[in-house]
Parts: C-alpha cells; structure tokens; sequence
C-alpha cells in the first residue's frame, strides 16, 4: 500500500459529509474504505488523528473531530 500522504480536516470533513449524504449516517471507524480515496479507511483516519499522524495535531478522533465540526451522531 505504501506511505499515505498528508490529510486535512477539509478533506477529512468533505469525504465525512459525502459518507453522510450516500449512508445516512456519520462515518465510524468500523465504516471502511473511504470512498473516492482509494487505499484510505476510517480507522486510517480515526489512528492520525489519535496519533498525530499525516499532518494532523493528535489527541484526537474521528468521533471527536466530526462532533467539534458540527457533525453529530
């Protein structure tokens, strides 16, 4: 799969509303693939932001970054 590049809450939270409009739901970590971003998953998304990984600060997850957006479950 090789490395994964930088994400951006911009990015995060657009892929986040395009799962919300197809699903009906709020993404979770158990959600798989994203879609129209090949080799990238939920759980990807959920451990950068946890971790401080790919251009993100950390101390953080999916939940709690789309919940501080406005994105509520």
């Amino acid at each position: 799969m090789g490395r994964r590049g930088k994400l951006t809450g911009a990015q995060i939270l657009a892929w986040a509303d395009a799962h919300h409009a197809r699903a009906g739901a709020w993404p979770t970590t158990r959600s798989g693939p994203v879609a129209g971003a090949p080799g990238e998953t939920w759980r990807a998304i959920d451990n950068a932001l946890r971790r401080g990984h790919r251009g993100l600060p950390g101390d953080s997850s999916l939940f709690w970054f789309l919940a501080q957006h406005g994105r509520e479950r």
